[in-house]
């Protein structure tokens, strides 16, 4: 593995140079990266590091930010970006520039909107599970009416 350089303008990212041969130095998340963006979870598809989960800036190819961390070298691992990512999402406020308030209101309304549209999404499924037994059963009586009809046509 090659040497990497972490540093982090919040400071609560620490880490080190490591190789393979050396014990990981565990790292610390905030989910964002040097430049203030959301992290991006990859999925590397290399031969040295195959299905190795890693996150990195997600305008990388775009801008300098060099930020980049395996997921398996970060605290705790997928517990502690699971942690990291649910605290980074509960912790946003947004403001509104012209009266300069804070509102905390519009996480409660994104959180019921998503529970809606999960509602939503559970009633279509049902639906289409009901047309989909019902069109079966409209094809099974179309097969028996034909069969009839054909053997009484074949009686005659």
């Amino acid at each position: 593995m090659s040497l990497r350089k972490c540093n982090s303008a919040i400071g609560n990212v620490s880490c080190s140079n490591t190789t393979s041969s050396r014990k990981k130095k565990e790292k610390k998340l905030d989910g964002r990266c040097f430049c203030g963006l959301e992290v991006a979870l990859m999925e590397s598809g290399t031969v040295t590091n195959p299905n190795r989960w890693f996150i990195r800036c997600p305008l990388w190819k775009t801008r300098d930010c060099k930020y980049f961390m395996w997921v398996d070298e970060i605290e705790k691992g997928w517990e502690g970006l699971a942690r990291s990512l649910a605290k980074r999402n509960t912790e946003h406020c947004y403001t509104i520039c012209e009266d300069g308030l804070t509102i905390t209101a519009v996480k409660r309304e994104n959180q019921e909107s998503f529970s809606m549209i999960a509602r939503k999404m559970k009633k279509l499924r049902g639906e289409v599970r009901t047309s989909r037994v019902l069109l079966v059963t409209i094809a099974v009586v179309a097969v028996f009416c034909l069969t009839c009809n054909l053997y009484l046509v074949m009686k005659i």
